[in-house]
C-alpha cells in the first residue's frame, strides 16, 4: 500500500499525514505489559540503550519512553530523509505538550521528562542494506513499530543471529496479522482482505515480504536461539470517531488489491464507494489486526 497503512509498498512509502493520523490509535491498540515485563527484567535502574528500526517521526519513543522510565539513549533510524527531518519537530511540540524539557547535545537532543530521561540521536540508513553495520554491541533493546510485517525471512534471520549475538531483548509493535473484521459486513469484505493480504507478501524494499506471517516466525526464530518471548494481540479498533483513518485506510485497501488484480477493477470499486457510504455511520466499526512481540534473552 502507498503512504496509508502500515502495509506500505516500500520502506520510503511512509507519510508523516499518515504517520501522526495513525499514532493515537497505535496508541490506543498497543500492550503495556510489554514494557512492564522490559522494566522488571533491569531492576537496577542502569540506562537503557535503545535502537529504533524505521522511527518515522518517533511515535515508538513517544509511546515507550514514559513506560520504560529511568535514563534512556535512543538511537532511531530510517531510511527516508523527509521523516527524519519532521521528526525532531514532531518530538519538540510533544516535549512542550507533556512539560518536558528539551535542549541540545551534541548530534541530538536531550529530553528531560518527570519519570524519565532520554538522549536522542537520529541517522538516516537503509535497514534492507546496512543491517550489519548497526551497533548491537552497543544496544540493550531493539524496537520498532509497524515494521515486521515488511521485512523478508532472510532479514528477520539476520536480525535473530545480531540480536542474540549481543543478547539484545526485542519489542516489535503493530505487525499486521492479515485480520480486517468490518462493521456493517458486505459480501466483498473477504475477497477484498484476500488481495490485499496477497500484496502484503510482495517486496516492501527487503525482499519478499512475511506480511500477515511476521509475527509467527519471528516468535519462532528467536525461541529457537533460547529467548523467552511473549506475543500479545494489538489490535486497531476503529469506529465512526476515527472516520478520517478509516477513509484512508479503506481507499489503501481498495489501491492494494487493485494492484494485484486489475481485471477487478470494477468489483473492487463499488466495495469502495459502498464502503465509504457507510464509515461516518455510528454503526461503522472496523478491527485490523495486530501483534506486539517482546523478545527477551536468556537470563545471564
Amino acid at each position: 500500500m502507498r503512504r496509508r497503512f502500515a502495509l506500505r509498498a516500500r520502506m520510503s512509502d511512509f507519510s508523516p499525514n499518515w504517520l501522526a493520523l495513525r499514532e493515537g490509535v497505535d496508541t490506543r491498540a498497543r500492550d503495556l505489559s510489554l514494557p512492564a515485563n522490559l522494566v522488571a527484567e533491569r531492576p537496577d535502574g542502569a540506562p537503557l540503550r535503545i535502537m529504533d528500526l524505521g522511527s518515522g517521526i518517533g511515535a515508538n519513543l513517544r509511546f515507550l519512553g514514559p513506560y520504560l522510565g529511568r535514563d534512556q539513549h535512543w538511537l532511531l533510524l530510517d531510511s527516508d530523509a523527509v521523516l527524519l527531518g519532521r521528526a525532531p519537530e514532531a518530538m519538540r511540540m510533544w516535549a512542550v505538550d507533556q512539560g518536558y524539557g528539551l535542549s541540545p547535545a551534541g548530534e541530538g537532543v536531550r529530553l528531560v521528562g518527570s519519570v524519565f530521561s532520554a538522549t536522542l540521536c537520529w541517522r538516516r540508513l537503509d535497514l534492507a542494506a546496512h543491517l550489519n553495520t548497526l551497533p548491537f554491541d552497543e544496544t540493550d533493546l531493539v524496537t520498532a513499530s509497524a515494521l515486521l510485517d515488511l521485512v523478508s525471512r532472510d532479514w528477520v534471520d539476520d536480525l535473530v543471529r545480531h540480536c542474540s549475538a549481543h543478547c539484545c531483548a526485542v519489542l516489535f509493535a503493530l505487525s499486521y496479522d492479515g485480520r480486517m473484521l468490518w462493521q456493517p459486513k458486505m459480501g466483498a469484505d473477504r475477497h477484498v482482505t484476500y488481495l490485499f493480504n496477497r500484496h502484503q507478501g510482495w517486496d516492501k524494499g527487503f525482499g519478499p515480504a512475511l506480511g500477515p506471517a511476521a509475527t509467527d516466525y519471528a516468535a519462532q526464530c528467536f525461541r529457537k536461539s533460547g529467548y523467552r518471548v511473549r506475543r500479545v494481540q494489538s489490535d486497531w479498533r476503529l469506529a465512526c470517531a476515527d472516520a478520517t483513518l478509516q477513509e484512508a485506510l479503506v481507499r489503501g485497501v481498495a489501491e492494494a488489491a487493485m494492484e494485484v488484480d486489475p481485471d477487478q477493477r470494477a468489483q473492487i470499486d463499488r466495495w469502495l464507494i459502498q464502503r465509504l457510504g457507510c464509515i461516518r455511520r455510528p454503526a461503522s466499526a472496523l478491527v485490523v489486526g495486530h501483534f506486539d512481540l517482546l523478545a527477551m534473552p536468556p537470563p545471564a
